[in-house]
């Protein structure tokens, strides 16, 4: 008696979850229906990953870029920042060149003038800069815009550092591109920028 009231329970049950069943597909309408929902599960391919920064088209740069640096010169000096030493950090203790990720929907050239104003206190006109976007080599299908732009010694002279890094000096170019401690994809960057000759 108990079998049989379980059985028919379960034989009711049955029938309300394939009810169930079939208004949801009813009114899921498969993949035709919502081609917008379908496609968000779709897997993509991963990326292939490059050992070098990589130019990539402004326009898809634009799309994805999440900072910006730059390459500041002073004749055939760079101006560079020693990064804190703090191992919770990227590149803890080593050289670095000014500036840092993009705040909001500001523009790379906002970004990178607001980075170094942060960091140096120093201001520059936007026309001064030329740059363009990279790959980032560890972060591949990401871009960060690089700009160069020439200062002169009294604006060297004036940088002070702000409330991040450990030190900030103007370096031989030949020097930070060779350096032990300076993060190795800005020295390609600063010899690609500058059309220096690999060591």
């Amino acid at each position: 008696m108990e079998r049989r009231a379980a059985d028919g329970a379960g034989a009711d049950r049955a029938a309300v979850g394939g009810d169930l069943a079939g208004a949801v597909a009813a009114a899921w309408g498969g993949p035709q229906r919502h081609p917008h929902l379908a496609r968000r599960h779709q897997r993509q391919p991963p990326r292939p990953r490059q050992g070098r920064p990589q130019a990539v088209s402004e326009a898809a740069a634009a799309l994805r870029w999440n900072g910006a640096k730059l390459v500041l010169t002073c004749g055939d000096a760079l101006l560079v920042l020693r990064r804190d030493d703090i191992p919770t950090i990227n590149w803890p203790g080593c050289w670095d060149l000014p500036g840092g990720k993009r705040e909001g929907d500001e523009s790379p050239a906002d970004c990178a003038l607001r980075e170094l104003f942060e960091e140096t206190g120093l201001t520059l006109d936007p026309s001064r800069l030329r740059g363009r976007a990279r790959e980032l080599p560890h972060r591949p299908g990401r871009a960060g815009w690089y700009f160069h732009a020439e200062i002169t010694a009294a604006e060297a002279g004036a940088a002070v550092l702000g409330d991040e890094g450990a030190e900030l000096r103007l370096m031989a170019l030949a020097e930070f591109v060779t350096h032990p401690e300076a993060v190795p994809h800005f020295r390609e960057v600063v010899r690609e920028l500058l059309g220096m000759a690999a060591p």
